[in-house]
């Protein structure tokens, strides 16, 4: 499978644009949330656009490896939406892969909702984007 063109205009919203690199977590990201290749970096929106669609390309291929059943597209995208957020070896160690690789899609759905901490605090920011891609996943619903 392949990230929708509803997925990309997803993130663009989630992510916002940026277009000065900033200090994330543990490394400096720039435009929609992709990693910088300098601290004081500086990209306009097409290059912004580029890298997002070659990382959400690269997650894709990840995902598509990693899950062994059948999903449909607003899965998929719920999916490599996640993995983009919480990167990828969260994403491959997650309980929410386990479960879905078992067949029990509700109880993978519902581990969305764990991931919402970030230093051992809830985040807003991330309670509100594990909720959309709950909706995403269950649903269809694409709402940034």
């Amino acid at each position: 499978m392949y990230a929708s063109e509803q997925l990309i205009e997803f993130l663009k919203q989630a992510e916002g644009f940026q277009a000065r690199a900033y200090k994330d977590s543990d490394h400096h990201s720039i435009g929609y949330g992709t990693r910088a290749n300098y601290k004081d970096e500086v990209i306009d929106r097409d290059e912004a656009e580029r890298r997002l669609r070659e990382e959400v390309e690269n997650i894709a291929r990840i995902v598509n490896s990693s899950v062994h059943v059948p999903l449909k597209q607003h899965q998929f995208d719920a999916l490599v939406s996640f993995a983009y957020n919480v990167g990828i070896r969260a994403f491959l160690s997650s309980t929410l892969i386990k479960l879905l690789n078992k067949g029990l899609y509700d109880e993978a759905a519902n581990e969305f909702k764990r991931w919402v901490h970030s230093r051992g605090h809830i985040v807003e920011g991330l309670v509100n984007r594990r909720r959309k891609e709950l909706r995403m996943f269950k649903e269809g619903v694409y709402d940034a």
